[in-house]
Formats: structure tokens, sequence, C-alpha cells
């Protein structure tokens, strides 16, 4: 009986080849490949042309033109199109990357990888990815015969770690910061931001949908060209920052959110932490936590600005790999403003006060605080145009979650426990709609540590206390719903992907 071919592996589709046929159909897959390279970089080409189309709709008037909506820098002439041009127009919708014949590298086949990736995501012990590789082989004796490079969990580990080393990796390092004489050490894993945003520019698929130059997008409203803004370069402060930058220099700019979570389903281990997004990328595409109190420190005052150390460290240490970078370009602008030189003289003024309770107190005044901040190591960083807020803390977790709920639920508790157990049953009469937490223990006496809890409740607790806090009952309680009804209003605005010169103004 005569051997079976062998079979061997086209480099560009994967597909199984006897080695006698292999080359003629690597030569004509070749082919088709580098075709379909030229017509991606094309199509690069055309959207690249296109990266500052202003957005206009259809206009009925001769002889309507508009503004230069483009930055200078950018040498991109001002476009107008009908808007369903703008819908349509093929050069915006997303350009197909280079083909990469095996996007499963460095696995050696995609079954090891979705392999890779199960055990991975099942999150499998040691000893559970030794069973499965006995389950799944046919003679558990040998795995010579199971169909994967992958037949044990060193394997699996050096594979993995194969990939790993093919993104920017993190770094492990400790920050030690004094508490009442004792030091407390910290663990802070950081992904350098320098090499991750390279790592992002030199990416061929995504290198099309970056944006480097601002551009002011308007859209007629049947009167006047309306000006719109949907993505950081769209708004004026990104303009402001492309302007003083030399010829040729473009903008790289990053959003960095911190926040804190919780490790374990259990919610004892709690980590922090501090979330990096490119902003030159679309938000489809480019889309941390504090230190566990202490309940022996809760609401000291030295605890507080403990914490506040701690949180410059950390980010002292995430930002060092952008402050050689950003020595690169220095401002030339030939004259100090005046707030700096203000802020200078207050802070001078400030050193010769005797303690630092008076130091505090003084500074106050100015909305200033005696700490080393840690944007002064980045050069020709402004953290005041930089800082910037969320809704989930400012609105949800904040205005609401910790100032207007607990003053409707105080006023409706004020009533007795007939209307706090109307409240709660009236809540839970709400039917059940999809991504919209349904409140079937009620709230009158529930806290929520998860903030996207507090916006669900801000839409309800309207609706369940209008027949509880009457003008007549509780006017107090009454005023507080229609600034309910206004907090609900400005939330929904703040909750727009998208803003028009108008809906800034309702704001």
């Amino acid at each position: 009986m005569p051997a079976p071919s062998r079979q061997e592996q086209c480099p560009y589709c994967s597909c199984l080849f006897a080695q006698h046929g292999l080359k003629q159909h690597t030569a004509s897959c070749k082919r088709n490949f580098d075709e379909q390279q030229a017509d991606t970089l094309y199509e690069r080409e055309l959207l690249q042309t296109a990266i500052g189309l202003i957005v206009l709709s259809l206009i009925s008037a001769e002889g309507e033109s508009s503004p230069d909506f483009y930055h200078p820098a950018s040498g991109i002439p001002a476009r107008v199109d009908h808007f369903e041009d703008y819908q349509s127009n093929p050069t915006f919708q997303a350009a197909d990357p280079p083909i990469d014949p095996c996007p499963w590298r460095p696995f050696a086949t995609h079954h090891d990888f979705k392999l890779g990736e199960f055990i991975l995501d099942a999150a499998l012990t040691r000893k559970q990815m030794t069973t499965l590789f006995e389950l799944l082989t046919p003679n558990s004796e040998s795995t010579q015969s199971l169909a994967s490079t992958i037949k044990s969990p060193r394997d699996f580990q050096e594979h993995w770690d194969q990939a790993a080393n093919l993104i920017t990796p993190f770094e492990k390092s400790t920050i030690t910061v004094p508490l009442r004489g004792r030091d407390q050490t910290f663990d802070v894993y950081r992904c350098n931001l320098w090499t991750w945003a390279l790592e992002l520019i030199q990416n061929p698929t995504l290198e099309p949908h970056f944006f480097w130059d601002a551009v002011q997008l308007s859209k007629w409203n049947g009167k006047a060209f309306e000006r719109f803004i949907d993505e950081p370069w769209t708004a004026q402060a990104f303009w402001d920052l492309q302007t003083p930058l030399p010829k040729g220099a473009k903008p790289l700019c990053f959003i960095l959110y911190a926040d804190k979570t919780r490790l374990s389903s259990f919610g004892t281990a709690q980590g922090y932490p501090v979330v990096a997004h490119c902003a030159n990328l679309r938000a489809e595409i480019r889309n941390g936590n504090g230190i566990k109190d202490d309940p022996r420190y809760k609401k000291k005052t030295y605890y507080v600005d403990f914490k506040r150390l701690v949180w410059h460290a950390v980010m002292k240490y995430i930002l060092e790999p952008l402050e050689e970078p950003s020595k690169t370009f220095k401002r030339s602008l030939g004259f100090q403003s005046s707030a700096v030189i203000l802020k200078k003289q207050i802070l001078g003024d400030t050193a010769g006060l005797p303690t630092k309770g008076a130091q505090n107190k003084f500074l106050s005044g100015f909305g200033l605080h005696n700490i080393q901040n840690v944007f002064w190591n980045v050069t020709d960083c402004d953290p005041f145009c930089s800082l910037s807020w969320d809704r989930l803390h400012a609105h949800d977790d904040g205005l609401f979650g910790k100032h207007l709920r607990g003053e409707i639920v105080a006023c409706v508790a004020a009533l007795g426990m007939q209307f706090t157990s109307q409240a709660d049953d009236q809540i839970k009469l709400f039917p059940c709609w999809k991504d919209f937490y349904h409140f079937d223990s009620g709230f009158m006496g529930v806290n929520f540590t998860d903030g996207s809890k507090y916006e669900d409740l801000a839409k309800h607790i309207l609706f369940v206390t209008q027949n509880i806090l009457t003008e007549t009952r509780d006017k107090h309680g009454y005023h507080l719903l229609k600034c309910m009804r206004s907090y609900l209003e400005l939330n929904t605005y703040a909750a727009f992907n998208l803003h028009t010169e108008t809906t800034m103004q309702a704001i």
C-alpha cells in the first residue's frame, strides 16, 4: 500500500496542498495577495485625502460658502459636500488593512490559537490544562495524536509568552510613600506610554484611522452653518494645541482615566487602574482606582494628603516615559502669562507661613494646594488646560448618587414608613427593559458602589416619587423634584456623543 502523499500549508491562504501542486498554487496565491495589498494601500490614500472633509447638509441657496474649517498647518483645502454624499462617501469607510496570511502567529495554526484562547478565557489551572489535553487525546497514554502542536501546559505558556512579546509589555515597580513615620509600599504595573504610542502609530491596521490635524466641522441647519464636535480633533482645544506647533509637527494626544475597581468577585482585592486612550483615533477604536480606605484613617486630613501623594507618585511613574519626548519641542512664546507669574508669587508668599495648616488655609483662598504636581515633570504640560471630567463620577455617582438621591430619600423617609414602602413598591413595578437595571429590592435603604446603577435610578426616581413628594404634602421635596428634572435634562445633554453649538448653549 503506497504511503499517503505529504501535504504542506500555503503561507498565504493556509490551505493544504500536496507537494507537487503547492508551488504553482503559491505563485497564484501570492499574486492575489499582492493585488489585494495594493488595493488596500490605494484606499488608504483616498481616506487620507478626505480626513478633513467638511460635513454639510444639502445647500439649496446659490453662492452659499463656508469659512476655512481646516487648521492652516494641515494644508487641506476646505470642502463642501451634500449631507447625503457625506453619509455614503466610500472614502469614509474603513479601508481593509493589509492581509496577514497567518494572523494567529506565534501559534503554529489557527487551531492552536483557538485552543489557547479557550484556555485563557476559562482561566484554567495547570492541573485543569493537563486534564484537558488528556481528554482531547484519543490515546491518553500519548499526546502525539493530538491535532495541535500545543500538547502540554508548558507548550501553552511558551506560546503565550511569545505572543506577549509582540506588544508593549507591562513593567512592575514599587513606590514608597510615608504615612505617619512608616513607609507604605504599593505595586504599580506600567505599560510604557511612549512605546505603546509608537506601537499604535506603526501598526498598519490602525494607520489609516489616525487623525493628525484639527478640523472644524459644520452642518447647514437651514439658516446657517452650525459647528458640531464629535471627536477630540474637532474640538477647539485640539485646534489651539496645534496652532503653536512648528511646521510639520503634529499633536499626539492621550486620554488618561483613573478609577478604582474590585479584582475579585468577592470584592476583597481592589485594583486602581489608569486607562490610557489615544485621542487621535476614533471613539469606536480607542474605545483607574484609589487607595482602599482604612477605618482608622477615615476623614483624617493627613490621610487625604497621603492618598494624594500616592496618586502623584503612581502618575509620576506612569508619565515618566513621556518626560524625554516632551523636551523635543519647546514653545518660544517670549513671555510668561500673568496667571503663571501670579501663582509663583502666591507660592512664594506661602513659603513664609509658619505651619502647614496656615499654608493650606492661605492657598485654599486661591484654589491651590501645597503639593508637587506630577504633570510639571512633562515639558510644557498645562494640567489646567488638560483637566477634564467624566459624567459617571461627576453626575451619576456624584451630583445624583451623593447628593440629590440622598435628599430625595430623606424627604420620603421623613413622611413615614407608609410612603417609604410605597416608593419601594412603585419602583418594583417598573417593567424590565434591556440594559436597564431593575430595582426589585427597592431603593430607599440601598446604596450602590456601581455608578451606572445610579444612572438608572435617576431615570426611575422622578416617576416613583412624583405622587409622594407633592406640592401640598412636602413643598421642599416638590422643589427638589423640579431640580431632579433639570438634572435629568442636563445629564441627557452631557451623554451626547456629538455636540452642536445649540446643545452646548442648552447645557
